[in-house]
């Protein structure tokens, strides 16, 4: 992600190569992050609802292979998606609710 992003760092497109000697840091100080988090929320099992969250949320719009436990992404949003994002998003979201999350 801090790649993709980087990309865009002076909000115009510049090409960034990913490669492992540069952004493994990034990786390894996000894990060391979700794990010190993980072990301080364990009783809550707080990551595991946002894990899922996460999951569930990226696939909302692409297609779930439960026997793969994978999802295939579409190019595009439809406008129906978009406008539902927005409704979504001006509602709010309620984290504490976890029901709708598998």
């Amino acid at each position: 992600m801090e790649c993709a992003l980087n990309k865009w760092r002076t909000r115009s497109y510049s090409p960034v190569t990913f490669t492992v000697a540069d952004y493994k840091h990034v990786f390894e100080d996000a894990h060391e992050m979700l794990q010190s988090f993980d072990q301080a929320t364990k009783d809550l099992g707080i990551l595991l609802v946002l894990q899922k969250a996460i999951f569930t949320g990226g696939c909302v719009y692409g297609k779930f292979d439960a026997e793969e436990g994978s999802c295939s992404h579409q190019n595009s949003l439809s406008e129906d998606a978009v406008k539902k994002a927005i409704e979504e998003h001006q509602n709010g979201i309620d984290w504490s609710n976890n029901e709708d999350v598998e």
